[in-house]
């Protein structure tokens, strides 16, 4: 079972606008995997929180 897809913002910019959470470190560390395959960590923006999006079927 897939982690939720997201929006969100991080800091550095993240290139690709959604993405699945792979997990959490502490409360606004995030490791993301984009659809692309490619995979990222940062900070989620302080201005924006994570957005849930309804799984696709895929």
């Amino acid at each position: 079972m897939k982690p939720p897809l997201v929006h969100f913002c991080l800091s550095p910019p993240l290139p690709c606008l959604r993405a699945w959470v792979l997990g959490y470190s502490g409360s606004s560390h995030v490791e993301v995997l984009c659809e692309s395959g490619a995979y990222y960590s940062g900070h989620v923006g302080e201005g924006r929180k994570s957005i849930p999006l309804p799984p696709r079927d895929s």
